[in-house]
């Protein structure tokens, strides 16, 4: 609550001087800077302050009148009978005593006349300026405190009128406010206390006592305030409830019963916005009762009401205030993601109605020269903000790298700045720890470490079983069936690569390709895509001349979660392959790669993470210069590696293949080309797709039509797939 004490604030700001004398009885002149004044200019400025304080304030100015306006002891006495008599010619006057020898008394002017308007935030400014260039001066500090009052800003303006009574015992004033905000707060005990400690008399504590009621009852309940000149309001609500939003009629008790008066009225954000922006959280507001509602018929009425939710549900049981309907003008800026947008859009008819302007920021930004200097100038900015030392060219450089490895694009920086501000507050910390001046790219690795250290329990427990032989995942040798996958875990908000072993089996019979994660429900709906699309790419590749009448089995080993993301379609039809030519695949390569019906390799995420988890195992049991893994041709530009691993490949220790057909990557596989196919279609003899189609028509051969239909219908009807359209 922001109320203003208007009637109580004149009583004491017409008062500053004891006795009813005007504020302008006696001036502190700075000595050495203001100009001496001759005897007749002294005898004139007496003579006038004489009539001001008989009241007759034109015939004080008519004297004033005679003498220069170049003194500015002149035109502070002109600027104070002036603000008495009520005229705007006051506040030039008093703005011209700035960046003069009277500075102070042009500042505490300018705040009675902001006072005077109501405006007690631009008063409190000039009494604030006032009060240090002249902080010895009781006059400024009484008025500083009740400009505080006016704000209800009690503890500071406690403090003020304390420092009043302390500079001048002899001023009764500044304890006559003090006691008001004591009888305010219905400190009666402590008001009578210093009632008798400052000698106040029985007629001041009255006073005080009739300030007070004349204050609850006639002093204007301020809901909202702006200045004149302070633009448009923008508001964000950080916590969007029914209160918070539409304000609310706060009660006081009785002996038991609630009553309410017209200054309990707590304006709301909706208020402090009229007639500028209101920014609200999707989320939070659609999560608290009767808002969306409420907020909609606000809209859709343009005015604004002040009441309780409950009071239509009839849980209300007093008399309450029925506050007028005002007029409401405000432009509102809902915050939230797409998936919540678009669910509005299709549940709500009005939301498209009210809300016709979208916004969509992307998650990535182009790196480009211009938006690397803005990513700098950024991050200057806050680091100069939060008080963190400046980043050296080199921790700028290392973490745009590392907002490129979170939008996974050479080419692109990360729209998620917050992960990138956490980052700088961590490696300046740690260059506090070094007593080093500025934040440096190695202050930036070791942030990165260390996050990596707090996050890399189960990724390390992982190792460790691999290691262990627990889970089965070989870096050399070669088998038949078998290859290394490469999958992403993700634990809270780290994602850390692992491999996987993906193995198949192949024999007779019209079961097709089965995919055993499927069928035991583990395997998502996309996984399950991508092994379907494995038997339209063998059928259209191989089995041409002859039916595909084979029962096959294809299973992620050693998972025991659901799986889902179609980047081992590649792995798998690789490994597929080796079972049906029964040609072994090196164990020196793990690989990850989506492909479609034609046997093109296409993108997948997480390509990073993937390569340095299969890097890890093999730096575990020693790099032997022929590991490496295959990637899709198109995640090239995606690569923003761990500097461990650039190193390794640079030295030829470690290798990283992208490949564009799936025929590719089995050549890698088994170290040997796998066939391309001649104008007829057919393959080079004793190739690896040579041998696949020879087992295949083998298979062929063996199943009669009547048995291949026997074994189709054995087949449950679970396992035949599906299409809805």
């Amino acid at each position: 609550m922001k109320p203003v004490i208007v009637l109580l604030g004149l009583l004491l700001l017409g008062g500053c001087a004891s006795d009813g004398r005007p504020l302008w009885t006696q001036t502190t002149a700075q000595p050495g800077q203001c100009p001496k004044l001759t005897s007749d200019q002294e005898f004139s400025l007496n003579l006038a302050q004489n009539m001001a304080d008989e009241g007759r304030l034109h015939a004080s100015l008519a004297n004033l009148e005679s003498l220069p306006d170049s003194l500015g002891e002149v035109r502070l006495r002109k600027a104070r009978v002036l603000r008495l008599l009520g005229s705007n010619e006051a506040e030039p006057l008093y703005r011209s005593l700035l960046g003069t020898c009277r500075a102070a008394e042009g500042e505490h002017g300018l705040g009675q006349l902001a006072a005077a308007r109501g405006d007690n935030a631009l008063a409190q400014q000039h009494l604030l300026m006032a009060s240090k260039l002249q902080p010895t001066d009781e006059k400024i500090r009484n008025d500083l405190g009740v400009v505080y009052l006016n704000q209800l800003k009690l503890e500071q303006a406690r403090f003020q009128f304390l420092t009043a009574m302390e500079l001048k015992q002899s001023d009764s004033l500044a304890a006559v406010n003090l006691a008001t905000l004591l009888i305010y707060q219905n400190n009666w005990t402590q008001a009578a206390e210093l009632a008798s400690r400052a000698g106040l008399t029985p007629e001041q504590v009255t006073d005080a006592q009739a300030r007070k009621l004349l204050e609850e009852q006639y002093s204007p309940s301020l809901v909202v305030g702006n200045t004149r000149d302070g633009g448009a309001p923008v508001v964000f609500e950080q916590h969007p409830t029914y209160d918070n939003l539409f304000g609310r009629i706060e009660y006081s008790t009785d002996q038991g019963a609630l009553y309410t008066t017209y200054r309990q009225l707590r304006p709301g954000a909706l208020h402090r916005a009229n007639g500028g922006f209101l920014i609200l959280e999707a989320e939070k507001m659609l999560g608290e009762p009767f808002v969306w509602d409420a907020l909609k018929r606000t809209l859709q009425s343009r005015k604004l009401k002040m009441e309780s939710p409950l009071g239509e549900l009839g849980r209300v049981a007093t008399v309450s205030l029925t506050p007028q309907v005002i007029p409401w003008n405000v432009k509102i800026i809902i915050i939230g993601s797409r998936s919540l947008y678009y669910t509005l859009q299709d549940l709500d008819p009005d939301f498209q109605e009210m809300f016709r302007v979208l916004v969509d920021f992307d998650e990535e930004i182009p790196m480009v020269d211009e938006t690397l200097e803005q990513f700098a100038q950024l991050l200057k900015t806050r680091t100069s903000e939060e008080g963190m030392a400046p980043l050296t060219a080199d921790a700028v450089a290392r973490l745009a790298t590392y907002s490129a490895r979170l939008a996974e694009h050479q080419g692109r920086l990360s729209a998620r700045i917050g992960d990138l501000f956490q980052l700088v507050s961590e490696a300046d910390f740690i260059r506090q720890l070094a007593n080093d001046d500025k934040t440096d790219a190695g202050h930036i690795e070791r942030a990165l470490k260390a996050k990596a250290t707090r996050t890399g329990r189960v990724s390390a427990r992982i190792l460790d079983d691999m290691m262990a032989g627990v889970i089965l995942i070989d870096t050399d040798g070669a088998a038949v069936g078998k290859c290394n996958g490469l999958t992403v875990l993700e634990v809270g908000d780290s994602a850390f690569g692992v491999p996987a072993r993906i193995s198949a089996t192949v024999y007779p019979g019209g079961s097709g390709i089965v995919d055993i994660e499927r069928e035991v429900n583990l395997g998502q709906p996309i996984h399950s895509k991508g092994v379907m699309i494995l038997t339209g790419y063998l059928g259209s590749r191989y089995a041409q001349e002859f039916p595909l009448a084979i029962s096959a089995s294809i299973a992620l080993e050693q998972s025991y979660g659901y799986v889902d993301g179609d980047s081992a379609s590649l792995g798998e039809v690789c490994t597929l392959i080796s079972a049906l030519s029964r040609t072994p695949l090196k164990q020196c390569f793990a690989i990850t790669g989506s492909i479609n019906q034609f046997g093109e390799v296409q993108a997948v995420g997480g390509v990073n993470e993937k390569i340095e988890g299969f890097f890890r195992l093999c730096e575990a049991r020693g790099l032997t210069g022929e590991q490496g893994a295959i990637i899709p041709h198109a995640n090239v530009t995606t690569l923003m590696l761990d500097e461990r691993v650039v190193q390794a490949v640079r030295a030829g220790q470690f290798h990283i293949y992208a490949v564009r057909q799936a025929d590719e990557a089995l050549s890698l596989l088994v170290g040997e080309p796998a066939g391309a196919p001649d104008e007829h279609g057919e393959f080079p003899e004793g190739s690896v797709n040579a041998r696949v189609v020879e087992r295949l028509r083998d298979i062929a051969e063996m199943l009669s039509d009547e048995d291949l239909k026997e074994e189709l219908e054995k087949e449950p009807a679970q396992l035949q797939p599906e299409l809805k359209v």
